[in-house]
């Protein structure tokens, strides 16, 4: 050590695990060598510091590495060749390159408007779309008045699907309520992508079925706004896009209400998600 005091670690990456766990990965440099290394950094928490005026948060970063990787000799006695990193950091948030951006306390209003009016509508529209088949061909202008509407909510949907993706992406979303377990973040956070991915491949699917359709109906947004078919008729791609149509859509209505029947479940645990989704009250 007296010929070696100082040991350098230069960060190249870190990846938040979950709220409040990171992998910071980087090079270690000790007597010269350098190797790289990856070391757990927990948030034990955040404090207001007088003295720097500013927010600090408190951390325990962790890690292992070898002796002998550095040159150095361990007899396996006295000296062993694991040795394991303890740190205690406490780093000013202004400073601190890696700590993300503060979190929104709650659900803003149009999130919350976003969200509720996106579930209404896909609910409708599904039930809307067995209805709407199931009506014959003798009630005509019902028939054609069904699919309108199923038409438009589908357009609607893409659209606040666009907008909510906007709105996350300038105001990000509150931090995962830490009651829930980590593998039930995970689990909540693959569903949410999923979700995301159909709301956009569905109208998508739908669409595309009505513009190959060998018999051309006009697809009238809100009944009277004609939206134009930017593919023509194709009979085979038709009978493709409506099965597969119908089976995203059963699938997106199948996530969504797995998704509702776990917000209820937490809800009834005493954990306030769904609260803060229809109140805007915060998550934690």
């Amino acid at each position: 050590m007296a010929n070696h005091p100082e040991i350098h670690f230069t960060s190249n990456a870190v990846v938040p695990v979950s709220p409040n766990h990171y992998v910071i990965r980087g090079l270690l440099e000790i007597r010269g060598i350098t190797q790289p290394q990856e070391l757990d950094a927990t948030l034990l928490g955040r404090h207001a510091d007088a003295a720097l005026h500013a927010e600090v948060a408190d951390f325990v970063i962790t890690g292992k590495l070898k002796r002998s990787m550095f040159g150095m000799i361990a007899d396996g006695v006295f000296i062993f060749d694991l040795v394991t990193i303890l740190i205690r950091a406490h780093i000013k948030l202004g400073d601190a390159f890696f700590m993300p951006d503060k979190a929104p306390s709650g659900w803003s209003r149009a999130q919350r408007g976003l969200h509720w009016w996106t579930a209404a509508l896909v609910f409708t529209g599904f039930a809307l779309g067995w209805l709407m088949v199931g009506v014959p061909l003798s009630q005509l202008l019902i028939k054609f008045l069904l699919y309108q509407l199923h038409k438009t909510i589908g357009l609607t949907v893409l659209a606040l699907s666009v907008a909510r993706l906007l709105v996350l992406a300038r105001r990000s979303r509150p931090e995962w309520n830490p009651m829930l377990p980590d593998w039930q973040q995970k689990a909540a956070k693959v569903v949410h992508r999923g979700l995301y991915v159909l709301l956009f491949i569905v109208p998508v699917l739908g669409y595309l079925t009505a513009a190959t359709a060998p018999v051309q109906i006009p697809t009238l947004f809100l009944g009277v706004i004609p939206v134009p078919h930017l593919v023509g008729t194709n009979p085979q791609w038709f009978a493709f896009l409506r099965q597969i149509h119908r089976l995203m859509a059963i699938l997106l209505a199948t996530i969504g209400a797995g998704h509702a029947i776990a917000a209820v479940h937490n809800h009834l645990r005493g954990r306030n998600t769904l609260v803060g989704m229809w109140r805007g009250q915060p998550t934690a």
